[in-house]
């Protein structure tokens, strides 16, 4: 494909998405209110933690064909045009980006406008205080719809707010978790059919996907496949997920988190949680003791459910693109509710890239009109691309999925100690889920609990002297 041939496929692509955001109409929210501004070919260098190889969303060196490539270089085009400014993308070859920004914040050696960085791996610089509160950057609108601002507020601090996430940040819907579902195994075992709904797909829509529904749906496709009498890699079941995947998915999906905001401060919230003691109870009773969810290397799991193996597999929409080659025919639906009582569908968000802008940033004026108008130009172009197009149009297999995804995007979240402080929290909750020795939550929180509990009142100390 020629540039111009992309360019003007480009054009037919952003006037059929004129006015959508998967699914819903833009406002006026949309349009940045950015003065006009030149600045005389400025660099504009973009530090991306992405391993090398890795899919970038900041940068394009041509058209290619691919929508969302295209976009993003059309993106960055018209970004270079309207500001006279020149965009450019650093990776490191080798050594950690973590490291890197340290040793240029201590250095002051501004080597970069802003980085985009895995947010756990980098959690202990924003509370050394190497990131800029983004409060404090000019032109920065978070009341616009292009500012992830409630996924942004999983992630404060006190009254600031050091990660952005926007609409250029598509790292966090690649970190987006669901459910896939084989349809053959659904169709061979009748297991719409077992729980008396048309599909699936109707008991979302009915607010009844809840873990009750999850569980009988998932033991009725758990098989000895090959009749040894023992449950391995070998047979069929119901729920194919790594254990902490399985874990976060669940709690986040029942609407629950580890840590929570106590007038700005964390806390712990697992010390006294009846709901969540339901939910670990429930967990340990029908899915650790139980044959019918099957853990393991997560890219094992996926040719597994390739091979048939699996009725649910949890997936990120990262993985999406990859299964277009899957013979099986396959649907998404969000994590279950805990109960009917529960209003929402609620997906969980594990630690991705975000935005940060270091300390020792030598023009803040420049960096908050650039971070606003990728926000802006990337909710007019690349999320589209991405969501619409790539997902819902190129990747997605029936109607009904597309109607999911719109569910399972609509109300994404972090929880502190999923995201950020997962070997504290998540980690030592997954061990605990396995143990013989925790028949119950309070049990689980006798081994660990006062860990937690510590950790947290430095982090809030930290807070305090921040302010």
């Amino acid at each position: 494909m020629t540039v111009t041939q992309g360019i003007l496929n480009w054009a037919v692509i952003a006037s059929m998405l004129a006015g959508s955001i998967g699914g819903a109409q833009t406002t006026d929210q949309t349009v940045d209110d950015l003065p006009d501004y030149d600045f005389s070919g400025k660099e504009f260098r973009i530090l991306n933690g992405a391993a090398t190889g890795e899919t970038s969303f900041w940068w394009a060196d041509e058209v290619n064909g691919e929508v969302v490539n295209d976009a993003v270089y059309h993106r960055n085009k018209g970004l270079s045009e309207r500001f006279n400014v020149k965009i450019t993308e650093q990776r490191l070859v080798e050594g950690d980006p973590v490291q890197f920004i340290m040793s240029s914040v201590m250095a002051a050696d501004s080597a970069f406008e802003i980085a985009d960085i895995d947010i756990s791996a980098s959690s202990q610089l924003m509370l050394d205080g190497y990131f800029m509160n983004l409060y404090d950057i000019p032109y920065i609108d978070f009341s616009k719809d292009y500012w992830d601002i409630e996924l942004m507020g999983d992630l404060a601090f006190g009254d600031k707010l050091y990660y952005a996430l926007s609409a250029a940040n598509l790292d966090s819907y690649e970190s987006t978790h669901l459910l896939a579902f084989n349809k053959d195994i659904e169709e061979k075992y009748g297991v719409s059919r077992l729980m008396r709904y048309d599909s699936l797909y109707q008991i979302v829509l009915d607010g009844e996907w809840t873990l009750d529904r999850f569980y009988e749906a998932a033991i009725g496709a758990t098989f000895d496949m090959n009749g040894d009498t023992m449950m391995t890699g070998s047979d069929s079941y119901g729920y194919l997920a790594t254990d902490d995947d399985m874990l976060a998915g669940m709690y986040i999906g029942a609407d629950e988190v580890t840590i929570s905001r106590d007038d700005g401060k964390l806390a712990f919230a697992l010390t006294g949680n009846d709901r969540f003691a339901e939910l670990f109870s429930f967990l340990k009773t029908e899915l650790v003791n139980d044959y019918c969810w099957y853990d393991g290397d997560k890219a094992a799991l996926l040719d597994m459910y390739k091979n048939n193996q699996g009725l649910f597999v949890d997936i990120t929409l990262g993985d999406v693109r990859n299964m277009r080659d899957f013979t099986a025919d396959f649907g998404f639906l969000p994590y279950p509710k805990l109960d009917e009582k529960q209003p929402d569908y609620v997906s969980r968000v594990e630690s991705c890239n975000a935005t940060i802008v270091p300390v020792s940033c030598a023009d803040v004026e420049f960096v908050g009109i650039m971070l606003e108008a990728f926000a802006s130009h990337s909710y007019a172009e690349t999320l589209p691309a991405y969501y619409d197009v790539a997902l819902k149009m190129k990747y997605t297999r029936d109607e009904e999925s597309s109607e999911m995804l719109d569910m399972i995007t609509s109300a994404r979240t972090f929880d502190l100690g999923d995201a950020v402080y997962g070997s504290l929290v998540r980690d030592k909750l997954c061990e605990t889920l396995r143990s013989d020795e925790c028949a119950d939550l309070d049990a689980a929180l006798a081994v660990f609990g006062e860990e937690v509990e510590m950790y947290i009142g430095k982090v809030n100390d930290i807070m305090v002297e921040m302010q």
